[in-house]
């Protein structure tokens, strides 16, 4: 059993103070409410998205070529929690994630947590505890302190049980300030985990110069490199594509040396060990694995950090690489979902020097610069 995770994007955002919806306000380059689409399709319990967008505006919004779940795009109403009762009606899966698309900086550390404690409760939300004093304000004037403990600011997304809450919103002439309060509305169960200080909501210009440089600072590098030595009887795989080639690469996985370069380079990045602790060589689970499956748990080990480019070189005499770059880079887009313009394989040689010039073997050196969760 999955969910579907419905973002809503069907707001107009008057205190945004634009013309154009702050859903479809750019951060380097694309729009934001496709950050949060992208987070949800890489998560593997996340079997559908349904994307609630204004009907003024529903033609700017598209489903992006990478998304491969089940995808819908419909029109929202007026107020927000029409909005929600039009996206979960179409909802495939008794779970629904609901998640404002103002919140760009939602990660998939926090969707898995969340997604992990539904069991036995009707409903799930993030939260983080109030640090600051309240003051109940009359015409600025103070009324009096309100006590701060056992209080906490609510975030998204709210994962709730789907035909209890399409009922709540049919059958009441209430605003919900949430969905979790249209639950406890009924009382229905709700659990509160910790939410992510990170996951900030969109609603003022400011919030956005705060978003795009949160998605542009916070970004980390790491380094990776692999070499082995040729052996006859083996094929030569290289990002995932079989080169055609009289040896092959010596190894006790399938001997990627790129696709292993990639992974230490994402591990150094993210804050992790090396490739080693986490696929030993002396472990029968990896003999003749697909390097490609080890670069996918690989992002699962770092809680899926937004990539923001991986660069590699190749150094190799032989084969001549050159006529595989193009493939090699689409494999590794592909399997890691971003776009081709991500990913930069080179190709070069030692001139005969050392042992890859001598055609003793193939080596791959990696950087990978990712935004993490943490």
């Amino acid at each position: 059993m999955g969910f579907t995770a419905v973002i809503v994007a069907g707001g107009t955002g008057t205190r945004f103070q634009s013309d154009f919806p702050k859903q479809l306000k750019l951060i380097k380059a694309k729009p934001v409410w496709q950050w949060s689409v992208i987070k949800f399709n890489l998560h593997p319990q996340c079997e559908q998205i349904v994307l609630v967008v204004p009907q003024k505006w529903q033609d700017h919004f598209i489903k992006p070529p990478l998304v491969k779940k089940n995808f819908k795009l419909i029109t929202g109403g007026d107020l927000r929690q029409d909005s929600v009762l039009a996206g979960i009606s179409v909802a495939e899966q008794p779970w629904v994630a609901i998640h404002d698309a103002a919140r760009p900086l939602i990660s998939y550390k926090l969707i898995h947590q969340l997604w992990q404690n539904t069991m036995g409760t009707d409903a799930v939300i993030p939260g983080l505890p109030l640090g600051e004093t309240l003051k109940k304000i009359d015409e600025n004037w103070v009324e009096k302190t309100i006590p701060r403990e056992g209080l906490y600011s609510v975030q998204t997304p709210q994962f709730v049980k789907k035909e209890p809450l399409i009922q709540i919103l049919k059958s009441s002439s209430q605003v919900y300030t949430d969905d979790a309060a249209a639950m406890e509305s009924s009382g229905y169960r709700v659990k509160l985990i910790p939410g992510d200080p990170r996951n900030i909501k969109i609603t003022t210009q400011q919030d956005f110069k705060m978003a795009i440089n949160l998605l542009t600072t916070s970004s980390k590098v790491g380094m990776g490199i692999d070499f082995h030595r040729f052996q006859t009887g083996r094929k030569l795989v290289l990002g995932g594509v079989i080169i055609p080639h009289d040896q092959g690469l010596m190894g006790h996985s399938d001997a990627d040396v790129l696709t292993h370069a990639i992974i230490d380079a994402l591990l150094g990045a993210c804050g992790k060990k090396d490739i080693g602790t986490y696929f030993p060589d002396d472990d029968d689970k990896f003999k003749d694995a697909n390097s490609l499956d080890l670069l996918t748990q690989a992002m699962e080990i770092c809680s899926q950090p937004e990539i923001v480019n991986i660069d590699t070189v190749l150094i190799a005499e032989k084969p001549k690489l050159k006529p595989w770059i193009d493939e090699i880079t689409n494999n590794l887009a592909s399997n890691l979902k971003i776009d081709n313009s991500l990913v930069s394989v080179k190709a070069t040689s030692y001139e005969g020097l050392g042992p890859e010039g001598e055609g003793l073997g193939i080596s791959a050196h990696a950087l990978v610069q990712v935004i993490t969760s943490d």
